[in-house]
């Protein structure tokens, strides 16, 4: 009964398109990479990534993949080359369509971390991504892929939207709802989950958008951005929360999306009148052979006035003396860092971005670089530590394209360097960072996260 109430739905929306969508719900899903800091301009990383791509049509850093697990069991998935992420997920960061260097930004519901890692490498060290995941057994998932890319510029937090909307007020250029949904847009990529629809959940997941809409918007400067996307096809859940929310904050407004988007898209549906531009927002269908299921609508602040900025301000958390030596002592041994502020959380020390909010009132799970904890009046470093400076580190191992070096690594075992200097070191394969060893007389002992080790294929 579920099955025919929804397909019911879907004919209403698709009309003539109904059969080629059923047909492609039988065909097999889009899987898609991402690279990041411009590594599929080097000729050298694509020739050496060992499965078959084919370039998105609108995209220049995303590629097709046949198989998206081979494409997280080889090294560049390790090192951050790269991020499997399903081509239509690409689209709310770059329906954005500005350049967004040195801006701050708040993604709303960010685990696994797909939107804030391409946030992070857009607003540059420069800018602040504040990426909160209100789901705790989510966090730890967003915070290692974070690490992963060894990102400098970004801060975990794990609130409800209101609370994140109380404290953030008038801080940030743009705001990423990719909102929890019913899911109708992944039907094909994981079938099983169509038993657990219902209208009554169609329903439920509306009211929450809407109510996470309403909370978000606050967070908006004047010219700033919402960008709203879901994975699902419904009416109510898309265009209906759009609508509702226009309906009560006249001080927002669609804007139109780039016209590559269009190209492989359908507007928004929408009454002769449309009276709000849904037709500004955009759908993508997996019989159109894109990706998979897709909605994103941007809506800008259009208030004459500045809005209130309640919460811009840097704050400096103060160490003990005794810990501040520890940690900078290790820091300033091992690398050559000009200006750096230390931060304490928990048991961890960070290393705070550049330009940050105050996140004061917030449940922080992560403030920055996570340089490490102290154990038994030691520094013991933290992987993420070298995985964003490794560059800056004074003693480098670059295994450039030695394969049975970088799978020990990645393994867990020992390898071998013949000019590497005792202590601390950073790994790298072709410039990308891997993370890091203590090396003693040649003998590299590995540091990689047990949590992290595979045997590639």
């Amino acid at each position: 009964m579920k099955k025919e109430e929804y397909f019911a739905q879907i004919l209403q929306i698709l009309n003539q398109d109904y059969e080629k969508y059923k047909q492609s719900l039988n065909e097999a899903s889009k899987k898609s990479i991402r690279f990041v800091c411009d590594a599929h301009k080097d000729k050298s990383v694509l020739k050496n990534i060992p499965f078959n791509m084919k370039k998105n049509p609108i995209f220049d850093n995303c590629f097709y993949v046949e198989n998206e697990e081979k494409a997280g069991s080889v090294w560049q998935h390790h090192a951050g080359v790269f991020y499997v992420q399903e081509p239509a997920a690409c689209v709310p960061v770059f329906a954005i369509n500005e350049d967004l260097k040195g801006k701050i930004v708040v993604d709303c519901c960010a685990s696994p971390g797909g939107k804030t890692t391409q946030l992070a490498e857009l607003v540059g060290e420069d800018g602040f991504v504040v990426s909160n995941e209100f789901v705790s057994k989510r966090v730890n998932i967003l915070r290692g892929n974070i690490e992963r890319f060894g990102f400098k510029n970004v801060s975990v937090v794990s609130n409800d939207t209101k609370k994140l909307g109380d404290v953030l007020c008038g801080v940030a250029d743009v705001v990423v709802v990719d909102a929890p949904c019913s899911g109708e847009g992944m039907f094909r990529k994981n079938p099983e989950t169509m038993n657990e629809w219902t209208l009554g959940v169609v329903d439920m997941c509306a009211e929450r958008q809407f109510q996470i809409l309403q909370n978000v918007c606050k967070i908006v400067k004047n010219k700033g951005k919402i960008v709203y996307s879901t994975c699902t096809f419904n009416k109510k859940e898309n265009e209906g929360v759009v609508e509702k929310f226009l309906k009560l904050h006249k001080d927002f407004k669609l804007i139109e999306l780039s016209s590559d988007i269009q190209s492989v898209s359908k507007p928004g549906i929408c009454d002769a009148e449309d009276k709000y531009n849904l037709k500004f927002c955009r759908r993508f269908y997996p019989h159109d052979n894109f990706g998979e299921g897709q909605f994103v609508a941007v809506m800008q602040r259009v208030d004459e006035e500045e809005f209130s900025e309640s919460v811009v301000k840097i704050k400096k958390e103060k160490l003990q003396a005794k810990e501040e030596f520890l940690v900078k002592s290790f820091i300033d041994k091992n690398f050559d860092l000009k200006k750096y502020d230390i931060a304490k959380l928990g048991s961890q020390f960070f290393i705070l971005p550049k330009n940050r909010v105050d996140l004061k009132g917030l449940s922080v799970a992560m403030l920055g670089v996570c340089a490490g904890e102290i154990e038994n009046q030691r520094f013991v470093p933290h992987h993420h530590l070298f995985k964003a400076f490794a560059k800056n580190c004074f003693n480098v191992v670059d295994l450039k394209e030695d394969k049975t070096r970088i799978n020990k690594f990645i393994a867990g075992d020992q390898i071998f360097d013949e000019k590497v200097e005792d202590g601390y070191c950073a790994i790298l394969s072709g410039g990308f960072a891997l993370g890091f060893g203590k090396a003693k007389n040649g003998t590299i002992n590995n540091h990689y996260p047990k949590g992290l080790r595979q045997i590639l294929s």
